[in-house]
């Protein structure tokens, strides 16, 4: 089962539009920020485990909830979706994040496709109003995605010798949205 897992800055919207490719294909579309809300709060077994944890004074690792919903949600396919997964940029905020998410997906046995989508900072800034969040908040998000967070995935990337595809914002939505098609195809 593959995986591919989109990289793309803040307030960058391909990613949206390469959903439906992904559910046309029999892949899961899988967003981790409305995961974690289910799970980090509630009833769920996640946060169970967490409130046992803490209750038992145990000392949590850090991304000890990520991983555990990691774990739980890419171990394999929801059968009504046997091909794989389409990981949401939003599946990592940090490098760590992103060193648990392949580890996760490589003892999982799922080989993995980065989904490089260049989009100009310029560009993501214009549609911060569309996401209702302040204009210097925004942009500081933009700036980290740029300096910090984009430059250590890279690194990891090559470390990992990780199968690589760029998309551009610059190119026809038809086109990125039809080359995508044909890459969930192979």
């Amino acid at each position: 089962m593959k995986v591919f897992l989109l990289l793309e800055p803040p307030f960058s919207t391909i990613s949206l539009e390469l959903e439906d490719a992904a559910e046309a294909k029999k892949y899961s579309y899988f967003s981790l920020s409305d995961i974690y809300m289910s799970e980090s709060v509630g009833g769920s077994d996640i946060a169970k485990r967490l409130e046992e944890a803490k209750s038992a004074g145990h000392e949590l690792l850090p991304h000890f909830a990520y991983r555990l919903i990691i774990e739980k949600y890419l171990q394999k396919a929801p059968k009504n979706l046997p091909n794989g997964f389409v990981l949401d940029p939003d599946c990592f905020g940090s490098a760590a994040e992103f060193e648990i998410l392949l580890e996760v997906l490589e003892k999982a046995g799922h080989p993995v496709v980065v989904i490089d989508i260049q989009t100009p900072a310029e560009e993501c800034a214009e549609y911060i109003e569309d996401f209702g969040i302040d204009e210097a908040e925004g942009l500081q998000e933009i700036a980290d995605y740029f300096e910090r967070l984009y430059p250590e995935i890279q690194t990891i990337i090559k470390a990992k010798g990780l199968q690589t595809e760029l998309f551009s914002s610059e190119e026809d939505p038809r086109v990125t949205f039809k080359r995508f098609g044909e890459m969930l195809s192979i």
